[in-house]
């Protein structure tokens, strides 16, 4: 067991580029078949590592064009050697390799297509959960409000992003021009994945990815209000945050609601 341990190490390092020392190990007639043979097999690797991002990043190929997204896809292989036994996670490193290598670390928004790529199917592969309703929301007591607290479906993601990066990606996959990258301002989005098993998005305003953020982490319904009383008056908060939890319910984010005191230890997906 030993023997075969050691063959396939030595085997997957020279198929990732760190040992040339894999000759040896197959069988054949001479030298020069025997490195047809291992070349045969470092190519198809290869190959099936650019299919990947590819498949993952189509649309961040399309912002590249082909001679950069070529030399992305060798420095990247090259760097981040598969290290897991599925290919899913193989371009989990991308956006940090974008975002710290030249000459795509001169254009954030390039990290920031990759990044939100990520995401997407980040939320379409996440676990499944059923999603509460508005007939359990209009169930609760007024004393159950103050202390309620909610749990998000496990596809829920909240992204950051300080260029027009969804923009640009949006219109690449309705094949038109991507706009010129602009980061004038900070914006905030929402992914998750909906009833129809498809991935869906929407920007969100800084009051609602406030208070969300803050849901999210298990604060109640009076601290959320409270929260809100940074854009809202006083008599406006608490219809704020009903008119919020009421679209929650309605995208299929939120699995439960769960009515408790005031000081209720939070409960998350």
């Amino acid at each position: 067991m030993q023997a075969l341990r050691e063959l396939q190490t030595r085997f997957i390092d020279y198929l990732t580029g760190e040992s040339a020392d894999g000759a040896p190990s197959i069988h054949a007639d001479d030298a020069h078949e025997r490195a047809l043979r291992l070349d045969i097999y470092k190519n198809a690797y290869h190959i099936r590592l650019r299919e990947v991002i590819e498949t993952d990043h189509d649309m961040l190929w399309s912002y590249l064009g082909d001679e950069l997204f070529e030399q992305m896809v060798n420095g990247y292989i090259a760097s981040h050697p598969s290290h897991c036994t599925s290919l899913r996670y193989f371009c989990n490193q991308l956006p940090d390799y974008l975002a710290t290598t030249g000459p795509f670390d001169q254009h954030p928004i390039i990290a920031e297509i990759a990044t939100f790529e990520r995401l997407l199917m980040d939320a379409f592969d996440a676990a499944g959960a059923d999603r509460a309703d508005l007939p359990e929301l209009r169930a609760l007591s007024p004393d159950d409000w103050p202390g309620m607290q909610l749990r998000f479906h496990p596809s829920v993601q909240l992204l950051k992003m300080h260029w027009n990066s969804v923009e640009s990606w949006k219109a690449l996959k309705d094949d038109d021009e991507p706009p010129a990258a602009n980061d004038a301002a900070v914006q905030h989005w929402l992914l998750w994945r909906d009833d129809e098993r498809l991935s869906q998005y929407r920007p969100l305003d800084e009051d609602e990815q406030a208070v969300l953020l803050q849901a999210i982490a298990g604060d109640d319904f009076a601290t959320l209000c409270e929260a809100l009383l940074n854009w809202y008056p006083v008599e406006q908060a608490s219809v704020a945050g009903l008119q919020y939890i009421t679209a929650w319910l309605e995208q299929g984010l939120i699995t439960a609601i769960e009515a408790g005191s005031k000081d209720s230890t939070p409960r998350l997906a």
